[in-house]
């Protein structure tokens, strides 16, 4: 790039504006720079200037070809948030770099991108990968002699990642999906050689992802999943509960449920099911792609009283797909418990 030329340096790094797709709306992004001499890139992964310019965004920065080159830079394929990987490993060994207020980057936010469509399932996958490939480059590059400062910030870009991935992970209501090995330990067994800044922020994302994963296995070893599987094979027949008001927990009482039915929240089930409830307001939220109707299959809608006025409660081309339409008019008691009556 010429202004990797001009001065001289592996990396530039700069301003960028986002345009929103539809209406080119310029909505602010990073606020102007002041204009530095030239550093390496491991001490501005330390800096407050880096920490607020979120270093894993490719977008800021240009970069000397010839340099990556040299150190054989590649993006890893196949992956989502690849530069979340590439960025800090890039900037990691670049020896000389400047940070300007030059305006080089114009970034057109499209709502049917691959970032907004891809699969919850690959975007989990690519974050536990791109992770893992943190750790890998830091266990062989970031070791006890390079600067506390820069392992500290190293661990606090880690446990950002972490915090994503598991906070997504709750979303995915199916036991089949098979979740990716992670080093959430590395906090508690390292953060005796963070700085105390790094420590308070890598507390922060550790807890928030340690919550997201304890809700995950907290549904994976609830009634409405666990067990499932036997009382399948003991001929009960299925009730499934494809999404709930608000991603809530269910509160009917197992005892409650009939003897020759099982009722389960996971859509691993969902080919075995006789009968499918559908809460329909917030269904566009989690179908991330079309169902298939199975022959015999019973959908039901359900929605709340106050919910009736729903755009697509009134649509009759969804509408046509149930057989069924529960409107609840106990609003208060079904939003706090979401309870399936039987």
């Amino acid at each position: 790039m010429p202004l990797c030329c001009q001065w001289n340096t592996f990396r530039t790094l700069g301003r960028c504006l986002y345009i929103e797709g539809k209406k080119d709306r310029i909505v602010p992004g990073s606020k102007p720079c002041r204009f530095t001499d030239n550093m390496s890139g491991s001490p501005f992964i330390t800096t407050d200037t880096c920490q607020k310019l979120l270093v894993p965004d490719a977008l800021f920065t240009c970069y000397n070809r010839k340099y990556l080159h040299k150190i054989q830079a590649r993006f890893e394929e196949g992956i989502m948030h690849e530069d979340e990987l590439w960025c800090p490993i890039v900037l990691c060994q670049a020896e000389r770099m400047v940070i300007t207020n030059i305006e080089f980057y114009y970034y057109r936010q499209n709502e049917e991108s691959v970032m907004h469509t891809t699969s919850l399932a690959r975007r989990l996958k690519s974050l536990f990968q791109v992770t893992e490939g943190l750790i890998k480059f830091s266990d062989q590059f970031v070791s006890s002699k390079t600067s506390v400062d820069l392992r500290s910030w190293w661990y606090v870009n880690i446990l950002r990642l972490y915090s994503m991935a598991f906070t997504l992970l709750p979303n995915i209501k199916d036991s089949s999906y098979i979740v990716h090995k992670h080093y959430l330990d590395r906090f508690w067994r390292n953060c005796g050689q963070m700085i105390p800044e790094s420590i308070q922020r890598c507390r922060n994302y550790y807890y928030k992802a340690e919550a997201g994963l304890k809700e995950y296995t907290d549904w994976r070893v609830s009634d409405w999943v666990a067990g499932v599987d036997c009382q399948i094979k003991a001929g009960k027949k299925v009730m499934l509960v494809f999404n709930t008001i608000n991603g809530e927990d269910l509160q009917l009482k197992i005892e409650d449920v009939p003897v020759d039915w099982v009722i389960t929240t996971d859509r691993k089930y969902f080919q075995q099911a006789t009968i499918v409830v559908f809460h329909l307001p917030t269904l566009h939220y989690e179908l991330e792609n079309d169902l298939d109707k199975l022959e015999g299959q019973t959908w039901v809608s359900w929605h709340l009283e106050s919910e009736k006025d729903d755009p697509g409660i009134n649509d009759p081309e969804i509408s046509e797909l149930f057989d069924l339409l529960i409107s609840d008019p106990q609003d208060s008691k079904i939003a706090r418990g979401n309870n399936i009556h039987c």
